[in-house]
């Protein structure tokens, strides 16, 4: 009887597999607990972000990538983090792959359950000729760029490489230096 109250009592404390800070009370003290029933919820200060990598990406994210996040509470702020794994299977619905990004150095700025915009950097170029990517025209199945030519804007055909959200890299068709129109 003694040893079968010592095991009971062993079974009331609780312990977390790994070391957090309580978030939330889901029971208060009195009520009946079930195995079933949460009592709590305990979020780790090791923070990670998962995203959704679409298929055709896919190529260029992998584990070891660099990457920074921004957060809205932080405004202008990056935080360097990494990519440490890639799922090695996706969503057939949707062909996307689960993405895990953990940040380089601990911050505690960056808590569970922020929003984070990530940017990955799939890759880097030096010495890159690069044009606003407002300037880059599609005209059938060509790219062009307008240059000036003593004050005329001369239409060129481009061969574009990296875009980002605001420059659009050139790999032939016209030099460092010369005046684009946008």
């Amino acid at each position: 009887a003694v040893a079968l109250a010592q095991a009971n009592l062993d079974q009331t404390t609780v312990v977390a597999p790994f070391d957090g800070v309580v978030a939330s009370k889901l029971l208060v003290p009195g009520a009946f607990a079930t195995p079933q029933s949460p009592i709590m919820t305990i979020t780790s200060g090791n923070v990670e972000v998962h995203v959704t990598v679409e298929e055709a990406r896919l190529g260029q994210v992998q584990p070891g990538l660099n990457v920074n996040l921004s957060v809205p509470a932080y405004p202008g702020v990056t935080f360097p983090a990494t990519i440490v794994s890639v799922a090695p299977a996706g969503d057939t619905r949707a062909h996307t792959f689960d993405a895990k990004i953990v940040p380089t150095t601990p911050d505690s700025r960056l808590l569970p359950g922020m929003f984070a915009q990530v940017q990955v950097v799939a890759q880097q170029k030096t010495d890159a000729v690069l044009v606003p990517k407002e300037a880059v025209v599609q005209q059938g199945n060509n790219q062009v760029v307008f240059v000036n030519d003593n004050g005329k804007a001369v239409q060129r055909t481009v061969q574009v490489g990296i875009i980002d959200d605001k420059s659009a890299e050139i790999l032939s068709g016209i030099t460092p230096g010369e005046q684009v129109v946008v």
